[in-house]
């Protein structure tokens, strides 16, 4: 989950790094248009590389193509409102990076982009720099899977919103799927520890064997314990009671309880063949309650089937779309880009990263499942 999550951080980059590179090309080609306009040469050719560089923009994020009162071609960001292509001048997206003009500065993590738009009035300063809210096209999309799109007052996010937020994203993450599975982890390490070393009043006694074979309970107080935790943070240099901090990343059955089994709490007393306390543990396994490990991991599957099957049937319907739009566009000359065709590859790439976290997660519970066995 965590390489899927630096995988679209690092398309989203790419992808930046695209647009700019298109709309200062478009900007270009507007200026040879209107050159060539001047010497009354035919700048048919000029336009179609124009065209073509405007389907390249549309397929990163949704594009409105108008013209300005000179009868210059313009592009604005459909989400954001932002202008970034007036006549011969274009603006600029940056992720992880810096961006900074006369009116002020903003600075871009690497799951955000920041967004200079050109002046709308000419002659006027270029508004300050910001954090943008595309949401549409392959960054829309990357975006959207990193948590870091916001939306208007009465629209939802779709339910991939966050899906592969990283942690430094701490506005998303808890909702993530890696976040989930962390949760899934800190459950199963919470409730076998509980059971392993008891701790609190009235809690109930559990019992290992020592080095000679002689059963020891685990004092049920975190002041002076005996035995060792079952689960522990094997990426803490030192280790608490009970351990903290324990995600789907570091989570480790204990190296002590590996290199002697004795050291399992496996009764609830000291007589000979007391095998309840396993049992307990064992028994956790089937518990669905919420905020369970099962229960929580049980949750999460069933969403992520929906946000399967909602990013199959969208990408069917946007592609439906693109098609139809298609047709129009290519039946006339010099019409607006449509936003269609940006939604089917925001579908697409939605699908595909919901196709992959799918297979990871239960590659990660299996092994978690497995160190419980």
């Amino acid at each position: 989950l965590t390489g899927l999550s630096t995988s679209v951080q690092h398309d989203l980059s790419v992808q930046v790094g695209q647009v700019n590179q298109d709309l200062a090309h478009v900007a270009s080609l507007n200026q040879e248009i209107a050159n060539a306009a001047t010497q009354h040469v035919q700048p048919n050719t000029l336009i179609d590389q124009r065209n073509v560089i405007l389907g390249q923009l549309s397929k990163s994020l949704g594009i409105t193509v108008g013209t300005n009162t000179h009868g210059n071609l313009t592009v604005t960001d459909s989400a954001t409102g932002a202008l970034l292509v007036d006549g011969q001048s274009a603006g600029s997206l940056a992720t992880g990076a810096t961006l900074t003009n006369a009116a002020g500065s903003v600075t871009a993590s690497s799951w955000q982009v920041a967004e200079e738009g050109l002046p709308g009035t000419p002659g006027t300063a270029a508004p300050a720099p910001v954090i943008a809210s595309i949401t549409s096209g392959q960054i829309g999309a990357d975006l959207t899977l990193l948590g870091s799109t916001t939306y208007g007052a009465g629209v939802s996010p779709p339910n991939t919103f966050g899906a592969l937020a990283p942690k430094a994203n701490t506005a998303a993450y808890g909702q993530s799927l890696q976040g989930q599975l962390d949760q899934v982890a800190s459950a199963l390490a919470t409730s076998i520890n509980a059971l392993q070393m008891p701790t609190g009043t009235g809690a109930a006694p559990a019992y290992y064997l020592d080095a000679s074979g002689t059963p020891k309970s685990t004092a049920p107080s975190t002041a002076n314990p005996t035995g060792v935790p079952f689960f522990v943070n094997a990426a803490a240099t030192a280790q608490t009671i009970p351990p903290s901090g324990i995600t789907a990343a570091n989570i480790a059955v204990n190296p002590a309880i590996l290199n002697s089994p004795y050291e399992i709490a496996a009764a609830q007393s000291a007589s000979a063949n007391d095998g309840t306390n396993a049992q307990a543990m064992a028994d956790l396994g089937q518990s669905t309650a919420p905020g369970s490990a099962v229960g929580r991991y049980s949750a999460q599957v069933s969403a992520l089937g929906v946000v399967v099957q909602g990013a199959v049937s969208s990408q069917t319907t946007g592609q439906s779309l693109f098609t139809q739009a298609q047709s129009m566009q290519e039946s006339v000359s010099g019409v607006s880009i449509n936003t269609e065709f940006a939604n089917m590859n925001q579908y697409q790439d939605v699908y595909t990263a919901a196709a992959k976290v799918l297979t990871a997660m239960q590659a990660m519970l299996q092994s978690l499942l497995s160190a419980v066995q």
